[in-house]
């Protein structure tokens, strides 16, 4: 069976597609004025307005750089562990 698709109050119809994906990362850094996070926390955001930073193409890993405004929340790397998820170094 298909599932439904998400329509806004103005009747825009989005396909499942489209649906947000938040992703979760350690923060290694933030700007002076950044209140929402601190180093050393997990950051959930939406990976759509996140920016990739590839340092070295032949590895997966990268920087991803967002914008305060794009963190959803924060948790502790402990609850990661609980919920049997993977803790970015």
């Amino acid at each position: 069976m298909p599932k439904p698709k998400t329509q806004t109050k103005e009747g825009i119809v989005l396909p499942d597609a489209i649906g947000t994906e938040y992703v979760y990362g350690r923060v290694i850094s933030t700007g002076p004025e950044v209140s929402r996070a601190t180093v050393g926390e997990i950051a959930i955001f939406d990976q759509m307005g996140a920016r990739r930073l590839e340092l070295d193409p032949h590895k997966e890993t990268g920087l991803v750089v967002i914008e305060e405004e794009q963190v959803f929340g924060t948790i502790n790397p402990s609850m990661l562990n609980d919920l049997n998820l993977p803790v970015p170094e």
